[in-house]
């Protein structure tokens, strides 16, 4: 069943391709964001602060968070695709962090989520390793998450934002967890809470990096930044 839907899923990719053939554009509702992905959007580890009620504040706008449990992209993309009536608010896609091993998966599940919104208003954000003895500098998964945020990186450009590699870079040279964290590459243990989850202060970074993309996830140049 799984190579099925991985092939009806390129199949679909290809006609789009070669028949030019895309979800008609729709007006976009600029009052409300909206977050699809699996803990980290749903907030695991931050104490009733997510990602997106710290956004929420920083831009005085709505936001509904579709986060969900340990869910790879593809049942990411379902529930997205799905549920139609989101389609008209700019948009952010935080998915792959279940299915690391499935590149290819990834970027056509994103590919299928970015053409089913019917506007440019969305934002990507890159996957994050976690600590976990697998997942440090020079493992094979970590290995898989770079490519992979390589990857999404290089086909959207603007839309996508490295969020692994700004909190990494928000360690704490004083704490000496914080500093073996940073030479693992793996966001530090100051702004985390257990393994891979973030706590309320990794969250709230998380925002502040999202909203310096506000102009581009909201299609208003004349936005204003906090």
């Amino acid at each position: 069943m799984n190579d099925m839907r991985y092939v009806a899923c390129i199949v679909f990719l290809m006609v789009i391709s070669l028949s030019g053939c895309k979800k008609e554009v729709i007006a976009v509702s600029k009052t409300t964001i909206v977050g699809w992905g699996d803990d980290l959007t749903y907030g695991v580890g931050g104490r009733d602060t997510t990602y997106l009620t710290e956004l929420a504040k920083l831009t005085g706008l709505q936001t509904y968070n579709m986060g969900a449990f340990s869910e790879t992209s593809t049942q990411i993309k379902e529930r997205m695709i799905s549920d139609e009536s989101l389609h008209v608010y700019p948009t952010i896609i935080w998915a792959g962090r279940y299915n690391t091993w499935h590149q290819e998966t990834i970027k056509n599940d994103i590919a299928e989520m970015v053409a089913s919104l019917g506007h440019s208003n969305y934002l990507i954000l890159g996957l994050i390793n976690a600590d976990n003895g697998l997942e440090s500098k020079g493992r094979d998964n970590y290995n898989r998450i770079i490519s992979i945020n390589k990857a999404l990186a290089g086909i959207y450009s603007d839309h996508f934002l490295d969020i692994r590699t700004y909190l990494v870079a928000q360690y704490n040279p004083q704490d000496a967890f914080d500093v073996k964290d940073h030479t693992l590459d793996i966001v530090p243990r100051s702004l985390r809470n257990g393994l891979l989850n973030l706590n309320a202060k990794g969250y709230r970074m998380v925002a502040g990096q999202v909203n310096t993309k506000i102009n581009i996830l909201r299609g208003d140049a004349t936005a204003t930044t906090k």
